[in-house]
């Protein structure tokens, strides 16, 4: 693999790095001089070249070419090196590793002023690449067959080096018995059992006998319960044969007890000689003895060849880390579509792969940001890691108990509630109506008012305790770990890190804190977001408003006569509503392309104290009641796909919606369906950051499904150009296709972002992400207000 590293003008090409022997990376001849797990380095075996460039801050990659395929350098003679068929580590805004940018601009100084050797360059290169680099590196569905040849080869070698194994096997076996026969002979020709007899002998060879001896009394005391466990099987024997049997058995048992005397004899003779401190100083003159020498000869040549087989056996091991995380990936791919290669454990900085022992601590230098607020977390007698669980174990315990509390209220109800209800509904004098049995939207308010009332304040509560206690332990963690490394002349070289250990220190915390969190937000907007679905059940995508000409060409095909028809049978005034909503999404953006979004999204985001309410059409004030009959009946027309509903005009709209024309066309479930899978891996993560990626993932594949579509049949690319407005109605479009358990978790981690995502993320692409999935339940929420306002 070839490594090229840019900073301005500065660049420098790195060849010949690899997985030495599948099991050891290297530059060159340069072996790493540290152990680290291999398994992460199975990239190098499909990567043809990576280029770092530190003024855009991305990574680029090329996998090698298959069979038959020439390989292609990178143009190093351009200004950026950034080649064609590459693929970024980063997307744009995505990138918070500043650790490895200036690691690298570091490395390339010195590389400029000839202050390291070839050894400390190859060190330092294995080092950024193991630490930042490789575990970044995504692989997609394309990879497979790369992987598959890779997987092939390392196999071939663990079936090499299995060979040299068993064959370095027998050959220690063959010295072992020819040992154990010498002892023997050596036993009945000496007298072993004298100490007169030993203080003669060397020491050394004393020594090793003693080893053996014992070795052999532990094997041959197995032997003897096994022997003894035969006579017992076989005593109670009535036939001649079977007595003949049990003699035999018998009479080895006895030369095998015989044996172990003796070598206990021995045994204890030797220790008197050269361990017990009463004795052993009793020495003679050493009499020199050809045998013992040839003795220590043999047993030093099977030591050296044990040692040659364990490290075998390690390399093998390493290998088989190798093949396992290959295997994994494979699979992941062939499942999900992409992968990163490895699975991290929660509860320390290990992942599925590793076979190293775990004590091997990495030495400081090795040492990322993040695993140092990890060691520090996971030690445990440190004052930020006592804070950390005192912390995760007040707010599970708060959390808990407030659920349990609510619960039980919940559970209880007024006894004279029963007979008020009944006189509303037999005299029409009384209306009983429950909060949950109802929403209540004003013009002016935002999501947060949308939350349970009973609620509120306590999920207030709990959000500000997390912000301030993350606050508060980074700061905390800043002045704990070690960050020489990172500073210059008493400052520090990049203002990125707060940030950094304000995320490793969110992971951590949410890690342990995210599942009673989760069930809190659940049960705070599970209400609001179940109304919501009940009411998307009922209604066609055309009534909600989404009629994209696009959308309609794409999708629906040859059917677009039946989809226009369908519309003219909906309500008029629903219509003009729809019409009415759907262009005031483009009263402040108007019809901006991507890049145009990005830029005012920039531009402004300072100036945006929150999230962008999508106002009603009607300034009115008004409460909107939903009929209970009414929403039971809706839940009982969900059917499979949870899209469905019981009218058949809405019913019939959104199966032409959703429909393959003439078996080749892909259907809209099928082209949102990479998004609605980093929607579901969003409420399943447990970090905020990292649900906010997700989100992020999720809103560049819809960007990426709708131009694709939205270009077919275009004449020019300019048609093809996809504005926010559309983005929009495919994220809407997505939305309806999620099942209602679905529905209802986003919606809640939805607000949870939004109220624990860290302050210096605003104005980020993921802040940009989170808005447009905000603006689709509110365009959603907003259409549930209108339409009812007018069916009223």
């Amino acid at each position: 693999m070839n490594l090229y590293l840019q900073h301005g003008k500065k660049l420098s090409i790195i060849s010949g790095i690899h997985l030495k022997n599948f099991n050891t990376p290297a530059v060159e001849q340069i072996e790493i001089d540290h152990t680290v797990e291999p398994a992460i380095w199975f990239k190098t075996l499909i990567i043809n070249s990576v280029l770092i460039e530190c003024d855009v801050r991305n990574v680029y990659w090329r996998e090698k070419c298959k069979h038959g395929e020439p390989e292609t350098a990178f143009d190093t003679e351009s200004t950026r090196v950034v080649p064609r068929m590459t693929r970024a580590v980063y997307d744009e805004g995505d990138c918070e590793d500043f650790e490895l940018f200036d690691s690298v601009v570091k490395l390339l100084n010195k590389i400029e002023s000839k202050s390291l050797s070839e050894g400390q360059r190859a060190q330092e290169i294995l080092r950024i690449l193991h630490l930042y680099v490789l575990p970044e590196i995504v692989l997609k569905l394309q990879d497979v067959t790369l992987l598959q040849d890779a997987l092939e080869n390392v196999e071939h070698s663990i079936g090499i080096i299995s060979e040299d194994i068993q064959r370095k096997d027998r050959g220690i076996c063959l010295t072992e018995n020819s040992l154990r026969t010498q002892r023997d002979k050596l036993f009945s020709l000496d007298n072993f059992e004298s100490e007169k007899y030993l203080i003669t002998c060397n020491d050394n060879f004393l020594r090793e006998v003693l080893v053996d001896v014992e070795k052999d009394i532990e094997s041959m005391n197995y032997e003897l319960e096994s022997r003894q466990a035969e006579v017992e099987r076989i005593r109670d024997a009535v036939t001649d044969e079977g007595k003949e049997n049990l003699k035999k058995i018998r009479n080895v048992r006895d030369d095998i007890f015989l044996s172990i005397q003796k070598y206990q004899s021995v045994r204890e003779t030797i220790k008197n000689v050269t361990v017990r401190e009463n004795r052993s100083k009793r020495r003679s003159k050493i009499k020199p003895n050809v045998f013992h020498e040839i003795y220590l000869e043999l047993k030093g040549r099977l030591m050296k060849e044990k040692k040659i087989v364990k490290n075998c056996c390690d390399q093998k091991l390493k290998i088989a880390s190798v093949r396992e995380a290959i295997a994994q990936v494979r699979d992941e791919l062939l499942q999900r579509g992409e992968s990163y290669g490895f699975e991290t454990s929660r509860d320390g900085p290990g992942t599925s792969t590793d076979v190293l022992e775990s004590s091997d601590e990495k030495p400081s230098k090795w040492q990322t940001v993040e695993d140092k607020v990890k060691g520090i977390l996971f030690d445990g007698s440190s004052g930020p890691a006592l804070a950390f669980k005192a912390f995760c174990d007040s707010v599970t315990t708060k959390i808990t108990a407030f659920r349990k509390e609510n619960e039980f209220f919940l559970n209880s109800r007024d006894p004279d509630e029963t007979s008020i209800k009944g006189n509303g509904e037999d005299n029409d004098e009384f209306v009983n109506i429950s909060y949950l049995d109802s929403i209540a939207i004003q013009h002016s308010q935002t999501l947060d008012n949308r939350i349970s009332s009973g609620y509120r304040p306590f999920t207030n509560a709990i959000k500000e305790d997390i912000l301030k206690h993350i606050e508060e332990q980074s700061q905390w963690l800043m002045t704990t770990i070690d960050i020489d490394s990172y500073m210059e002349k008493g400052k520090i070289l990049n203002v990125e890190l707060p940030h950094k250990v304000w995320i490793c220190y969110e992971v951590q915390l949410y890690g342990q804190i995210m599942n009673p969190l989760a069930k809190l937000y659940y049960d705070s907007y599970s209400d609001v977001a179940n109304k919501l679905y009940e009411f998307l059940l009922k209604k066609s995508l055309l009534e909600l408003g989404i009629d994209e000409s696009w959308l309609n060409e794409e999708c629906i095909g040859s059917q677009t006569g039946q989809f226009e028809s369908i519309s003219e049978t909906c309500s008029s005034a629903v219509a003009k509503k729809g019409a009415s909503l759907k262009s005031g999404l483009s009263i402040t953006l108007g019809r901006m392309t991507l890049d145009e979004l990005y830029q005012s999204a920039k531009n402004d985001c300072q100036d945006i104290p929150s999230f962008i309410d999508c106002p009603l059409d009607d300034e009115s004030n008004s409460d909107v009641f939903y009929d209970q009959e009414e929403s039971k009946s809706n839940r009982s027309s969900l059917s499979e796909n949870g899209l469905e509903k019981s009218s058949d005009i809405n019913e019939n709209n959104r199966a032409s919606l959703y429909a393959k024309v003439s078996g080749e066309e892909p259907t809209i479930n099928e082209v949102l369906q990479p998004a609605g899978k980093e929607l579901d891996h969003c409420v399943e993560t447990a970090a905020v950051v990292e649900k906010l990626k997700c989100m992020t993932r999720a809103y560049r594949l819809v960007n990426r499904k709708v131009t694709k579509l939205k270009s077919r049949n275009r004449r020019s690319s300019i048609e093809g150009m996809v504005c926010c407005d559309e983005i929009l109605s495919a994220s809407i479009v997505l939305l309806t296709l999620l099942r209602k358990e679905n529905f209802v978790q986003l919606y809640s981690h939805l607000n949870l972002m939004i109220d624990l995502m860290p302050s210096f993320l605003t104005g980020s692409v993921h802040d940009c992400s989170l808005t447009n999935f905000y603006s689709s339940f509110q365009y959603l929420t907003d259409k549930m207000v209108s339409i009812n306002r007018v069916s009223r």
